[in-house]
């Protein structure tokens, strides 16, 4: 809420800290503490209302996803218009590409068959430290500060700690 800088969120990091030292003391002979996160934090203050944008929505069935990655989905044959409409109105804002285009690019590794409908038609992907704020489906979220999904290192690198007693 607060974001990766704030003193509430150092405050956290060093309570779990804390919490794995006094873990790994107790640990006994032979064992294995293995600590990791599902992913990276940046800080995002600036807002892109995609409510507010005009044009955004005619052909949009649905908006979904992270703030820093937005999968939408389209109307029947009208995923290439969207992502042409979304890209000129997010321009330094996101990466905007279509489901194919992100498959091509690897971004979600292999893509069996079954999973392939997931993904949104069109992928709108926050670049800088913008988050792409939809208040009207998930005011909490879009309010934080502190985001994750897009593909920074900060965000894709997962931290992994390995403590052996």
């Amino acid at each position: 809420m607060h974001g990766v800088g704030s003193s509430h969120y150092r405050a956290e990091l060093e309570a779990a800290d804390a919490f794995v030292a006094q873990l790994s003391q107790a640990l006994p002979r032979g064992a294995v503490l293995i600590v990791t996160a599902d992913h990276g934090l940046v800080d995002c203050p600036e807002v892109v209302d995609l409510d507010t944008l005009p044009g955004l929505w005619p052909d949009v069935s649905i908006a979904a996803g992270e703030p820093r990655f937005r999968h939408v989905y389209t109307r029947p044959g009208s995923a290439e218009a969207v992502a042409s409409v979304w890209q000129e109105s997010l321009s330094d804002a996101a990466v905007v590409v279509t489901r194919e285009e992100a498959i091509d690019r690897g971004w979600f590794g292999p893509v069996e068959p079954d999973v392939r409908e997931r993904i949104g038609d069109v992928l709108a992907v926050a670049t800088g430290r913008v988050r792409l704020a939809l208040p009207s489906r998930d005011p909490a979220v879009s309010g934080l500060i502190g985001q994750h999904g897009s593909l920074t290192a900060a965000e894709m690198d997962v931290p992994l700690v390995v403590i052996e007693a």
